[in-house]
């Protein structure tokens, strides 16, 4: 096996550990109403300041909106709670 097999081989086992460490420690964000019109409104804005029609409703984009506003939930409560292990964690620094 070549070294970049092996690193790419380690690098996968190594994010397959912390997805589901991820998984089983941090909750899976709730995605409100509110979420979804800011998102939108969010979205309407960006296209109106690039001189593009907004031809789609919230409705038809709900469940697109839905996922992207899951997603970056679930990132802020990755790196929050990864945070909280770093500043837990007892590390000595020996030279």
């Amino acid at each position: 096996m070549t070294l970049l097999k092996k690193k790419l081989k380690k690098n996968i086992r190594q994010n397959l550990i912390t997805t589901k460490y991820l998984e089983q420690n941090v909750e899976e964000p709730k995605v409100t109403d509110k979420d979804l019109q800011k998102a939108y409104d969010s979205y309407k804005k960006a296209m109106e300041q690039q001189g593009q029609k907004v031809d789609k409703s919230l409705e038809d984009m709900k469940d697109q909106l839905k996922q992207q506003v899951k997603n970056q939930k679930s990132s802020e409560k990755e790196m929050e709670h990864l945070k909280q292990l770093r500043e837990k964690a007892e590390v000595e620094i020996l030279i």
